[in-house]
């Protein structure tokens, strides 16, 4: 455990969530509004510009370093706009309100399940549809059990000249748990983002999942510059 790491190094050791106490937490699909008790620390209505229980422990890491730094002495006013000004691509971004179209580069279980349990929360009741690609060496086994709970379309494809899960042993995979006339695939992933993208209705979602290798044919499609 890492406390029994830090004591062996006659290291100092905090843990965020005891010190940094978050509450009120208000979750919209684009944002978090939080109230924030750290160290004598008081905000309220903070603005947190990323989603799910992982960014909210995030954050409270953030604030306790700072709020532990000898000689930090940051304002409360820098703080609360700080984090309103947080960006992270890649992260449950927003390319698209209508329709709704997300990116995330979870590329393995864990951070498939993290967006997950995030979705879950943030839009309940809406099925999403995903435009999927891995890499060759991540795990799939478990893969359409995890999806196929807040999921109900599948798109695979692969990572544009790189070392790409093959998109036919992921749709196999993923017949396991879907039906196989919800699973499409074509492998060039250039060509299936505009067709996927320009299939969808307005009250649609799409999250583009998988790796960080695509964000560049992403971004050139949504005229992103990051």
């Amino acid at each position: 455990m890492l406390k029994n790491y830090a004591r062996d190094k006659s290291a100092v050791f905090h843990y965020a969530p005891d010190l940094c106490r978050v509450s009120g937490v208000d979750r919209q699909i684009d944002r978090q509004e939080v109230n924030i008790k750290c160290d004598g620390l008081r905000l309220s209505s903070v603005t947190l510009p990323l989603i799910g229980d992982h960014q909210v422990s995030n954050l409270q890491t953030a604030v306790s370093a700072i709020r532990l730094i000898s000689g930090c002495n940051v304002q409360p006013e820098a703080i609360q706009k700080g984090i309103k000004a947080t960006r992270w691509h890649g992260r449950l971004e927003i390319l698209s309100k209508m329709p709704l179209v997300l990116y995330d580069v979870g590329h393995n279980l864990h951070g498939i399940r993290q967006v997950a349990a995030t979705l879950k929360k943030v839009i309940p009741r809406r099925k999403i549809k995903i435009l999927l690609t891995l890499g060759q060496r991540k795990t799939i086994s478990s893969l359409g059990s995890i999806l196929k709970r807040w999921a109900d379309f599948i798109y695979v494809s692969e990572i544009p000249n790189g070392k790409s899960a093959p998109a036919t042993k992921l749709a196999k995979e993923l017949e396991k748990s879907f039906p196989p006339d919800n699973i499409v695939v074509n492998k060039c992933f250039e060509d299936f983002l505009p067709e996927v993208i320009n299939s969808l209705n307005a009250d649609d979602s799409l999250l583009i999942l998988g790796s960080h290798y695509i964000a560049p044919a992403v971004y050139k499609f949504f005229e992103i510059n990051v």
